[in-house]
């Protein structure tokens, strides 16, 4: 269990939501997720969709930006749910503290990746954990639990394309120096078209040319 990974680096390159990225087709989750990045409301959510789309980044993001906005003093819990017995994960666990208000967030990354009789036996958490919002990433739904399902509201992530990326890889070129056109751009991740891991990577490159 740790503590918002990477989390210093995805502020690095997304300081504000009006940084990050989004795919143009989803411009209602965008109005969701702004809602909850400036603290207006905060809900249990269950990010599937591809590897690399950017469900845990959003996930890490989301719960610091709410976190900020709302007052609250202590980073969010962060689970990787291979590497943890979510069977034997109980609200009175030393790593959980809920009961202690540690933490308004709780985000368990990967949950498709483990059985879904292990998974069932998070439901009780989610239920008696109060003040606590649980953003759930997994690439397959089919795969989790029902009763998950229905209690962390499904949200699908799609990478942006090239063209929603453009802009913010302009800015940041433009902000180290090296402008470059959007159409040139969009030339350089369209040649890595597929996730917003793939793209922030090639961005990374030009900026360090």
């Amino acid at each position: 269990m740790k503590m918002y990974p990477k989390l210093p680096d995805l502020l690095k390159d997304f300081p504000t939501f009006e940084d990050l990225p989004f795919n143009s087709e989803r411009s209602g989750d965008r109005d969701l997720f702004r809602g909850i990045a400036k603290g207006k409301h905060a809900e249990n959510m269950l990010l599937f969709g591809k590897n690399g789309s950017g469900k845990s980044s959003l996930a890490s993001l989301l719960a610091h930006w709410h976190s900020q906005s709302t007052g609250f003093q202590f980073p969010a819990l962060v689970i990787d749910a291979k590497r943890i017995d979510l069977k034997s994960l109980t609200l009175t666990d030393p790593t959980c503290r809920f009961q202690y208000g540690t933490a308004s967030w709780c985000i368990i990354n990967e949950l498709d990746k483990i059985d879904t009789k292990i998974q069932h036996s998070l439901l009780n958490i989610i239920d008696q954990a109060i003040g606590v919002n649980f953003i759930i990433t997994a690439n397959d739904l089919t795969k989790i639990d029902r009763g998950i399902d229905s209690r962390c509201g499904p949200i699908e992530i799609i990478a942006p394309s090239p063209k929603d990326f453009a802009p913010y890889a302009e800015r940041r070129l433009a902000a180290a120096g090296k402008p470059m056109a959007l159409s040139d751009i969009e030339k350089e991740m369209n040649e890595v078209r597929g996730d917003l891991r793939t793209m922030t990577r090639r961005l990374e490159r030009l900026i360090n040319l």
